[in-house]
């Protein structure tokens, strides 16, 4: 009878265990699942709650808008000295728009099924949209003084279409640099 009860209870024991890893590995996913989330919501809220994103995506979506930032990057392409504190004040906003959308994309590097979420959520469309709305000198800053970030940041729009604003970006310079 004692070897029985025995036998039983190394039986609970380790059927208890099988249960055990089961919850601990239950809670651990839950856990990644819950960080996941909160990190989603911190991105997500910075994103359209900042005052400084929330300018430079007007800059990019808005045609009036965008003239005012123009004018300071050619000022800045044309030299360091050309500018004004306040308006080196405006490029640091962007700088801080671009360096979030890097932030998020190698974030969003290691989120698997996630990834196209977060790519579609943040940056995609708006690097996209600086090609599409023709934001010519948006786009030399970006290229010129956040160089690592553009070579990583991808671009969804046709190939011929980048090559194109590409190729009139290049002329932009040129009647800057004339």
């Amino acid at each position: 009878m004692l070897k029985l009860t025995l036998e039983v209870l190394n039986g609970l024991t380790g059927l208890a265990g099988i249960f055990i890893a089961f919850f601990a590995y239950r809670l651990t996913n839950q856990q990644r699942i819950d960080t996941w989330f909160k990190t989603l919501n911190d991105f997500h809220q910075f994103f359209w709650e900042d005052e400084d994103l929330k300018q430079v995506r007007a800059w990019i979506a808005n045609d009036k808008l965008y003239i005012y930032i123009n004018t300071i990057i050619s000022k800045r392409l044309k030299g360091r000295n050309n500018i004004l504190d306040s308006e080196y004040r405006e490029l640091e906003k962007l700088d801080k728009f671009f360096n979030f959308l890097l932030k998020v994309y190698i974030v969003s590097q290691s989120l698997g099924k996630q990834q196209q979420l977060w790519e579609r959520l943040y940056f995609q469309y708006w690097i996209d949209d600086i090609i599409l709305a023709k934001r010519y000198l948006l786009w030399i800053y970006f290229q010129t003084y956040l160089n690592d970030a553009a070579k990583v940041l991808p671009v969804n729009v046709d190939y011929q279409q980048v090559k194109l604003f590409e190729k009139e970006c290049k002329d932009r310079i040129n009647e800057i640099q004339a």
